[in-house]
């Protein structure tokens, strides 16, 4: 982030020598004019690398244009910036309207009355300025850094956090002259993505989700007024404190102003971020945490709000385009490989009915319906597709299947617990098939003294629907997990591992129609995350990190009971 640039025009000598002192001293790089003259000079000179102009309103010491105000001065900046405007603030001694429809006209952040503010009035204006202007939209830096977020993230959440740690933050250090925490809430919890350097303590904010942070959070939120800042007692809140480690954040919080900078619900999420302004008694030129935290909630607030929707356009729109894209990839793919397969058959290279017959087979077919399923995820769901479901009779059904129809031997299951959901029930059996099957395959991976096995546990509470899927494998390492959900990443074992029928040539039947159902999946994780999170608002995730040791894998489904009141506001049972 270059220097920080600051236009004042003044012509009052000692006001504006104040005014370029105390900004210089806070880290602004200050350009100062006395006359018009000198500002056309510096507006042409410095033109769109102006952040912030500070703008006297009218220049009566001006002995050659006492009659041009400081907005039409901002006027003629406005013409020098093709790409991206500077935020101006007027401060003027006179409240005539015609200056202030002026200031209207320019679009002036505000005007503030000489009689009323002080230097350190405008200081706190120039600094929350000068953050609106570093983080705002049109900001090519900020366009930039929203499509590399876009293009390297792979969900809503990550891309946010990421806003939060590599634009919004970094802002907020050169601007703010204060520590600070930024505290952001998903479903999963309010972790604080900022840190704060040089707390009372001398020690950093944790980086991570504390119970502490979600109640602050909660506060803050709930607070009537969205522009009044929250300031913390740590009396009031030291009850929440579970842990000593908690007690020292709660200290070093002692006195901080927090406001909510967002507050955005997604179908799939809903996420909240505050920030926290903490005293710096030990700083020079620090500023007072709830003066300064009022004038950031009333410039900055409305525009990280609007980069948090543009992150959910950016994600949506590569979303779509990329299931979009596998959904005809696997299509064309399986098309292919079928022709190619029947065409190998019919010259003889290709021996029918051989194990590589069917397993070349098996995957043209898997790929083509994958594509099929892919290609109707997006549409809405019908009233006679969807019914409520209890997952743990399907879950035990559906396992019952695929063991008889894969000759599944040696694996442990058991489903405990209970959880209905509302949804198609073919989209739900694809779903459990698909995680049932990957879990299966790890039997190879299993090693004593571990037995193969596979835990379900179906819970619920208020909101949210769980099926939760447990193993006893060698568990992958953090580098392949990253990628299980992903397309054409994992395929099918080899069919020795999991003993699949071979046709029954006495009769379609047996082993031969079982076979047809029951085909060996090629994108399996793939298939059922994307009909969880893009179809029915949930989340398939890997928790294998949750489990104790270096074995097992945990894969959760959570469904959120919204898409149920959705389906039930649209008159869909």
């Amino acid at each position: 982030m270059r220097r920080k640039r600051v236009l004042v025009v003044e012509d009052v000598p000692g006001i504006r020598v104040t005014y370029a002192r105390e900004l210089s001293n806070r880290g602004f790089d200050v350009y100062s004019a006395g006359t018009v003259k000198e500002a056309r000079y510096l507006i042409g000179e410095l033109g769109e690398t102006v952040d912030v102009a500070l703008l006297d309103m009218r220049l009566e010491n001006d002995p050659d244009e006492p009659n041009t105000n400081g907005a039409e001065l901002g006027l003629e900046l406005k013409e020098k910036c093709a790409s991206i405007l500077p935020e101006f603030l007027i401060r003027s001694a006179y409240a005539d309207f015609a200056y202030f429809k002026a200031a209207f006209e320019l679009g002036a952040a505000a005007y503030l009355k000489k009689n009323d503010t002080y230097p350190a009035d405008v200081i706190r204006h120039v600094r929350a300025l000068m953050l609106k202007h570093y983080v705002k939209g049109e900001n090519p830096e900020v366009e930039e850094g929203l499509r590399r977020i876009a293009a390297v993230t792979r969900n809503t959440t990550d891309s946010i956090k990421s806003f939060c740690e590599n634009i919004l933050a970094p802002a907020m250090g050169e601007c703010l002259g204060a520590p600070f925490v930024l505290l952001l809430s998903d479903r999963t919890g309010t972790q604080n993505c900022a840190g704060a350097a040089g707390t009372a303590s001398g020690a950093d904010m944790p980086l991570t989700s504390e119970r502490v942070y979600h109640v602050i959070q909660a506060i803050t939120h709930g607070n009537a007024d969205p522009l009044t800042p929250y300031v913390l007692d740590a009396n009031h809140v030291r009850e929440h404190a579970a842990s000593k480690p908690e007690e020292r954040i709660i200290d070093d919080l002692d006195g901080a102003a927090f406001i909510s900078l967002a507050d955005l619900n997604d179908p799939r999420n809903e996420y909240r971020l505050t920030l926290g302004i903490l005293k710096a008694d030990w700083a020079k030129y620090a500023e007072a945490p709830e003066p300064l935290a009022a004038v950031v909630a009333r410039y900055v607030r409305t525009t990280v709000s609007e980069n948090f929707i543009k992150i959910l356009v950016h994600i949506d729109t590569k979303r779509k385009s990329t299931l979009g894209n596998t959904a005809q990839l696997c299509l064309f793919v399986g098309q292919d490989q079928a022709a190619i397969v029947d065409e190998g058959a019919a010259a003889g290279d290709l021996r029918v009915e051989s194990p590589t017959h069917r397993r070349l087979g098996d995957m043209a077919e898997d790929l083509r319906d994958t594509g099929v399923v892919l290609m109707n995820v997006a549409k809405s769901v019908a009233e006679e597709d969807v019914r409520r479901i209890r997952m743990a009779e399907l879950v035990r059904r559906t396992w019952e299947e695929l063991k008889k129809s894969w000759r599944l031997k040696g694996i442990e299951f058991d489903v405990e617990g209970e959880c209905f959901i509302v949804a198609n029930e073919q989209d739900v059996v694809i779903i459990v098939e698909r995680i049932l099957q990957w879990l299966a395959q790890r039997k190879v991976a299993t090693e004593s003294p571990n037995e193969p096995a596979i835990r379900v546990r179906c819970e619920a509470d208020e909101s949210i629907s769980r099926v939760i899927f447990e193993d006893r494998s060698r568990r992958l390492s953090p580098r392949l997990r990253e990628r299980l959900f992903e397309p054409f990443t994992l395929a099918a074992p080899p069919a020795r591992h999991l003993n699949p029928p071979r046709p029954d040539p006495q009769g379609e039947a047996g082993g031969e129609a079982a076979e047809s159902r029951h085909r060996p999946s090629y994108l399996p994780l793939y298939l059922a995350k994307t009909l969880v999170e893009e179809k029915y608002w949930g989340w398939l995730e890997d928790r294998s990190d949750d489990m104790a040791g270096d074995v097992g894998h945990r894969l959760a489904i959570q469904l959120h009971k919204s898409f149920e009141s959705e389906v039930a506001q649209s008159g869909k049972r």
